[in-house]
């Protein structure tokens, strides 16, 4: 069993088939922690019959686990629309970017779609898109290779992740934090720029998926096949 004072996690994706729940529900039971943060797109869209038995295994253990830690839901681009509706379903907090001091470091974390220039710009084009890439999905749903090859270059022609990561830090920055933590481009990285810490948790729909834990160490970076 291992041990963290503080697990992170983001885009879970629940409603697509491409969503490891059943996968990242065994691994948070192999961790002792103090605060769990689900960095945003814990779900994909706003229709719950999507969600298969396995995400909603997911959904209940994140609530039971809710009455002896602290869960903190961090809204992402894909379920703003659920922040007044989680917290009376789930006794969890939601926030637009939540900061916390631990071990001598100053922490942010937000899901990162605030320094997507192209989303923020392109909400429209960009809900018509998830419709159709979800029917994508629904058609391949077994080997998600189609699926996957539009993801990839969506990712590479709208999100830039060293972009994201650079916004992001100079946010923090101002505010005075030294360590930064998003999600949303589902990749996993760790970099410094100038005196700041920058941390991306990855997703829980790709091979292999990641959180990242926070303990009296430091913090680190976790993946899983």
């Amino acid at each position: 069993m291992q041990t963290a004072e503080t697990i992170i996690i983001s885009d879970i994706h629940l409603g697509t088939p491409k969503s490891r729940a059943e996968k990242l529900t065994n691994v948070l039971k192999g961790w002792e922690f103090n605060r769990l943060i689900i960095l945003g797109d814990l779900f994909d869209h706003e229709n719950l019959q999507k969600l298969s038995t396995k995400h909603w295994e997911f959904l209940d253990y994140i609530k039971s686990i809710s009455t002896h830690t602290d869960v903190i839901w961090i809204e992402g681009n894909h379920d703003e629309q659920f922040q007044k509706i989680i917290p009376h379903v789930m006794d969890i907090k939601v926030y637009s970017e939540y900061a916390w001091e631990y071990g001598g470091r100053n922490y942010l974390a937000l899901h990162g779609h605030q320094f997507d220039n192209f989303l923020t710009k392109n909400k429209l084009l960009l809900r018509w898109a998830a419709i159709v890439y979800g029917k994508l999905q629904e058609l391949d749903r077994q080997s998600f290779k189609i699926s996957r090859i539009i993801q990839q270059a969506a990712t590479m022609f709208f999100s830039s992740s060293s972009k994201l990561a650079y916004n992001a830090v100079a946010y923090g920055f101002k505010k005075g934090y030294n360590h930064v933590i998003c999600g949303h481009t589902h990749k996993p990285v760790y970099t410094r720029i100038k005196d700041v810490h920058y941390y991306n948790t990855g997703c829980w729909t790709e091979f292999p998926s990641s959180l990242i834990s926070i303990c009296s160490k430091g913090t680190n970076l976790h993946t899983f096949h």
